[in-house]
């Protein structure tokens, strides 16, 4: 065979390749202004609606990411009238509290009393409108061991030394967070707060995004820019052993069910069936993807909302019969006479829902339900073309999520001097990004044969007909064969 000479570059020093730059991160430096002591405490809150419905623990967990958001949205209205309206607090100065059971202080709400905790009650015609279904409200404040914590350069520095090893260093980064996210939760009309500090935008127009950046997507939905943040000591110029404290931000999307009514969702999903006429047989297949989502009806007030369990086939308001008023009726005739609707579809099967208060099941009409706004595709929601979609629309160079990600930080007021969150605790998030040193690389080039091609988009595609080796002649060669104990090989085949 023909040899050809292939010579292989020196190793060269690491460090040395290419040309230095200076790259940009996604992590902000965190400076203490002032040192400050900071007071925790666990909170419950408790609606109740009467004697006869079980009372509603609004700081809950729940994996109903649209029914928590308004949950906490109802804890945070409540939290805003005591803090205003209760001596123990002072409305004056910045409070942090995540919507939920977490709040800290920046002053002793049990002034110095010995007591545990202090429960607050709030009557009804006290109540902001987000709660006007209970007949009132119970907030307890509870404090639990050492529910202080104290924010200096001396405990920050410390705790960069020492990661992992001092217990209540989670509690300053979990301060840290909760600061930089109490802006965006004191205002839900701008921002949808999820956990592990993601944040999307519903209207991000005036922080820069435009339209183009809202694509409507498969299936009744659309894609909305955001972040996700979190605090954390990162490696410094003096090493591992030297962390220091950053908030650390990234651009990301995330989609969402489009507020429209429910049959405007099937037809984006049933591009062949505008017409409804084959809702019954894809009842089931729509059932599965609507199932999980809160809707409200035209004919209750807007507050009430209700979860999807099952688009029921078969099932239709024409003769679909309960008790009403001592007497058998339709579904379609009790629309007409309690709320004087007509229904236009009156052959669709009925979608079965299940109240936030209710004890039972209740059917609704497709055409009377829309889509409450601002709730976020699940998974199991996902089909495979609407994943696709997303991941591939969500996907961003480098350049355009640095631009996104300081966006996102405009908009949340991180970089704002007056946040008054920010600032109550006694510190700065620095304007600039964090920047490491790094190196451009000359690209490598592939030998193929006699052929050397660059790489284009960091792949390598050998020229066209390139040959690997060039052939050569065997004038003597031999097969052997390696026969096994049950293979039967007859000799006339091997010849």
């Amino acid at each position: 065979m023909e040899q050809t000479n292939i010579t292989f570059p020196e190793p060269i020093e690491p460090g040395r390749a290419g040309q230095p730059v200076k790259l940009d991160t996604n992590a902000w430096g965190i400076a203490v202004q002032q040192e400050g002591t900071f007071y925790r405490y666990w909170v419950g809150v408790v609606g109740q609606v009467s004697a006869e419905k079980r009372d509603v623990d609004l700081a809950r967990t729940t994996q109903d990411k649209t029914l928590l958001l308004d949950y906490k949205l109802q804890c945070l209205k409540l939290m805003g009238l005591v803090a205003n309206a209760d001596s123990r607090f002072n409305g004056e100065e910045a409070l942090w509290y995540d919507g939920q059971h977490f709040l800290v202080t920046p002053y002793d709400i049990f002034q110095k009393s010995q007591k545990e905790a202090f429960t607050i009650i709030i009557q009804k015609q006290d109540l902001p409108p987000e709660c006007a279904n209970f007949s009132n409200v119970q907030m307890t404040f509870r404090r639990e061991g050492e529910n202080t914590v104290t924010l200096s350069k001396e405990k920050l520095l410390a705790f960069g030394q020492h990661r992992g090893e001092l217990g209540n260093s989670r509690e300053v980064i979990r301060l840290l967070e909760l600061a930089s996210n109490e802006f965006c939760l004191a205002n839900p009309d701008m921002f949808l707060c999820y956990k592990n500090g993601k944040v999307y935008l519903p209207d991000g127009k005036q922080f820069g995004f435009a339209r183009e950046e809202y694509p409507i997507m498969p299936e009744g939905t659309v894609l909305l820019p955001g972040s996700a943040k979190s605090a954390a000591f990162i490696e410094g110029p003096k090493g591992r052993q030297n962390g220091n404290i950053a908030l650390i931000v990234d651009a990301s999307k995330a989609c969402f069910h489009q507020h429209e009514p429910l049959l405007s969702k099937y037809k984006s999903m049933f591009t062949a069936d505008l017409q409804l006429r084959n809702f019954d047989t894809n009842a089931a297949q729509f059932s599965s993807q609507v199932r999980g989502i809160f809707v409200q009806t035209e004919h209750l007030p807007p507050a009430k909302m209700f979860k999807i369990i099952e688009v029921v086939a078969g099932q239709i308001p024409s003769n679909t019969r309960f008790s009403y008023k001592d007497r058998e009726v339709t579904v379609e005739d009790y629309f007409k006479e309690r709320y004087n609707i007509a229904l236009q579809h009156p052959q669709l099967p009925l979608v079965k829902c299940r109240g936030l208060r209710l004890r039972s099941d209740v059917f609704f009409p497709p055409e009377l339900c829309k889509i409450v706004a601002n709730q976020r595709v699940t998974v199991q929601q996902q089909t495979t073309q609407l994943m696709q979609q997303t991941v591939k629309l969500s996907a961003m160079p480098p350049a355009k999520r640095i631009v996104d990600t300081t966006r996102n930080m405009a908009a949340m007021q991180l970089l704002n001097p007056n946040n008054p969150f920010v600032n109550s605790l006694g510190v700065k998030i620095l304007d600039k990004p964090l920047t490491v040193d790094g190196r451009v690389m000359i690209e490598p080039g592939m030998r193929y044969g006699r052929e050397t091609c660059k790489a284009a988009e960091g792949k390598w595609r050998s020229p066209r007909q390139t040959e690997y080796v060039t052939g050569g002649r065997l004038d003597t060669w031999a097969l052997f064969f390696l026969a096994g104990v049950n293979d039967r090989v007859e000799e006339s085949k091997c010849m």
